[in-house]
């Protein structure tokens, strides 16, 4: 499902103004699941595999879901004295499920997506340069007509996650903080 909606408004002859929201739900979206996985645990992988005479396996599972709402401002200043400015912020939010690390809790890898940064400003702006009009015609030609431009992007961070290249559990994967300690040791 995908939802969108844009108001605009011109306040002067030359200013146009953006409002929109955009956003989309998706469920049931495929995501490749570990069959046979070993629960974590010290010792034998092959003896905590749910069926310990068949190896590990990968199939498909129709469990995903994800969210992504933005609200988006533009201004627009159409040339006004051989300036052009546009400038768009969009403030972001996207949620779903990263991968499933965990084949027995499912929700695990649920949380901010990779591509969710928060925000995001753009501006840009486009000056002509005036060209005299006493000028004679090949220094116009050669002179004139000239432009000056600059883009400028801000954008928030990528969400972070603790991860470790040390095998916790499993001796197969990688883990990831799952706790977060709110009255610890200052």
């Amino acid at each position: 499902q995908k939802y969108n909606m844009n108001l605009q408004v011109s306040p002067t002859k030359y200013t146009v103004v953006e409002v929109g929201y955009s956003g989309f739900h998706s469920i049931r979206r495929a995501t490749s699941w570990r069959v046979n996985y070993p629960t974590p645990a010290p010792g034998d992988l092959q003896s905590r595999r749910p069926y310990p005479l068949l190896g590990e396996g990968f199939g498909i599972f129709f469990q995903n879901a994800a969210r992504y709402n933005a609200l988006e401002l533009t201004l627009r200043q159409r040339q006004w004295r051989g300036l052009n400015v546009t400038t768009a912020l969009t403030v972001e939010n996207a949620i779903g499920d990263n991968g499933s690390i965990d084949p027995y809790n499912f929700a695990y890898g649920h949380g901010r997506l990779s591509n969710d940064y928060g925000y995001n400003w753009v501006s840009s702006a486009i000056y002509t340069v005036p060209t005299p009009g006493n000028w004679n015609r090949l220094a116009r030609q050669v002179l004139g007509g000239w432009q000056t431009s600059t883009i400028v992007q801000f954008q928030g961070g990528a969400p972070f996650s603790v991860n470790s290249s040390q095998t916790m559990n499993d001796d197969i994967d990688s883990s990831r903080a799952d706790a977060v300690v709110t009255n610890g040791p200052s």
